[in-house]
């Protein structure tokens, strides 16, 4: 066992980000280039085979694909992101809009997702849990995560502008973070994660009537369970409190 992996693959997946992006900037492709929508792929690919790798189990638990009586919305979250893609490529034979763009935007957000809650929420998590509170593993999830987004600089992307992505993607960590300790459910957090970026991706070619729809009922299923566990986490502490009172009261 060892310790120091929740740092040292973290900053591995770093310097691979920034390798990839010096590359392609290198090849006249920066961040804000629709190229790249398609010529990052093969650099997502690797990091994606490193993040498996390190991992070492399955690239999606079927398991939790499965409906379950708790958070039951969690469990469809991946299944409304492929029906948001299907409608969108489906959109794009009738909007002007090239569908192979769609479906590159596709891949590679999928392997965006695939890549960075598979590091920075379940191996820094499983990993870190042998060493570190879930308190620990909390703030620090998050904040690498939002520091990987400064690896964007290498692709010509301005110091303010990689700064800014990183304060942005500060209460996406937080939330995937908190679910990932509530439900484990690391599947619904790689398709929420693409559906996020996906939809970014999609902006920028033109209006998607359908992704506003599903991206809608994306958001608010997570609102509701974030809500839900909450709830479940407040009636925990309160049970707690009114417990240690009551023993105190009875001493």
């Amino acid at each position: 066992m060892n310790k120091n992996k929740i740092y040292i693959y973290p900053i591995i997946y770093f310097l691979l980000s920034l390798l990839g992006f010096g590359i392609l900037y290198k090849m006249g492709i920066e961040y804000d280039d629709p190229k790249i929508h398609y010529a990052a792929i093969p650099m997502m690919l690797i990091i994606a085979g490193f993040v498996y790798k390190i991992n070492g189990d399955k690239l999606i638990d079927l398991n939790e694909l499965k409906p379950k009586k708790e958070y039951l919305g969690l469990n469809f979250i991946p299944f409304i992101t492929m029906l948001l893609v299907l409608f969108t490529i489906f959109e794009s034979f009738t909007n002007e809009v090239e569908s192979r763009k769609v479906i590159w935007a596709f891949i590679l957000t999928f392997l965006i997702g695939f890549s960075e809650e598979k590091m920075f929420r379940q191996f820094i998590f499983e990993e870190g849990k042998k060493f570190y509170s879930k308190r620990f593993l909390f703030l620090y999830s998050t904040i690498a995560f939002s520091l990987v987004h400064m690896a964007n600089m290498a692709s010509g992307l301005d110091f303010k502008s990689a700064a800014l992505q990183s304060i942005v993607s500060l209460p996406v960590g937080l939330l995937a973070a908190f679910l990932y300790i509530e439900t484990k459910n690391i599947s619904a957090l790689i398709f929420w994660h693409m559906s996020i970026d996906y939809s970014l991706f999609l902006r920028e070619l033109g209006v998607f009537k359908t992704e506003l729809i599903f991206s809608k009922i994306i958001d608010k299923i997570l609102i509701i369970i974030t809500v839900l566990l909450l709830i479940k986490k407040l009636k925990i502490y309160l049970s707690n409190r009114f417990s240690i009172f009551n023993n105190l009261t009875l001493d």
